[in-house]
């Protein structure tokens, strides 16, 4: 299983483009690596890179799964308008949706590979309740590299089929290892502002509420996490991805859509000579 963080400046930009896409089947579970039974791991075109969805200045494709299982989980993935677009004030909404008797879970992921720095999102105020069936997340994937655990870093929001769970977690796969874990509760109802940190020796974690306050924003930090490695995690092809999908189920619980809203995303790298 796999989870969330502070302050940031960054010009949010407006567009939507069209977009559908061909691709087959992604490498995610519960740490992003489990397929569905009988899929190869490198079964080509996991997305395509043809047409791509303009957020905050990046160009992101979409998870197509052509109507056949994949991961994360054993899923259906849609890529259309109606699970993933960018609205007029140029916020991507990411949805999984109830469709002709399936549903459909949905994923954006980065064309670039942005490498060390700081990864910085920004979740709008979510009403609606996150059924304890699915999985919200953010995260840094290697498809190739089973190495280094697909150089996967989380940030997600779950109660992994359970009520009693709290609802939110900071990981470093593999997620089997304790340690590699750091749960926390997050109200959704609250905007939020989260970050990853990765440096090679070090990866830290933090997560803070949103407020309007005489015009201002304030933001207060209500949960971070350091976390030296064993052994330095380099970068390499990794991609940032967000996602929404089910966790060991067929259908949510409340049998419910639901959507959530990144408002903001930012990339600040760090320069060599200071952090290496």
């Amino acid at each position: 299983m796999a989870f969330l963080d502070g302050m940031f400046m960054t010009a949010v930009f407006f567009g939507l483009q069209s977009f559908s896409f061909t691709m087959k089947k992604d490498s995610s579970s519960i740490s992003h690596d489990k397929f569905a039974e009988g899929e190869s791991k490198y079964e080509t075109n996991y997305y395509a890179t043809g047409d791509t969805l303009l957020f905050s200045g990046y160009q992101w494709t979409t998870k197509e799964s052509n109507d056949r299982h994949t991961g994360p989980g054993r899923n259906f993935f849609a890529g259309g308008r109606e699970n993933i677009w960018v609205d007029e004030k140029g916020r991507m909404h990411i949805r999984m949706t109830h469709n002709n008797g399936r549903w459909y879970c949905a994923e954006a992921r980065l064309v670039e590979s942005l490498g060390y720095g700081k990864y910085i999102f920004e979740l709008e105020a979510n009403p609606a309740k996150l059924d304890k069936d699915l999985v919200v997340g953010f995260f840094t994937y290697d498809h190739g590299d089973t190495m280094h655990h697909h150089r996967e870093i989380d940030i997600e929001f779950s109660k992994w089929g359970d009520e009693k769970n709290v609802n939110s977690q900071y990981v470093l796969q593999p997620h089997e290892i304790p340690e590699n874990v750091h749960r926390y509760q997050t109200d959704l109802s609250k905007k939020t502002q989260h970050i990853i940190s990765w440096k090679k020796s070090k990866i830290s974690f933090s997560s803070s509420y949103i407020a309007m306050e005489n015009d201002s924003e304030v933001v207060t930090k209500y949960a971070e996490w350091n976390y030296k490695p064993h052994k330095k995690l380099k970068n390499s092809k990794e991609k940032f991805s967000m996602n929404v999908w089910m966790f060991k189920a067929d259908f949510p619980s409340d049998f419910t859509d639901y959507e959530f809203v990144v408002s903001k995303f930012e990339f600040i790298p760090y320069k060599l000579a200071k952090y290496f």
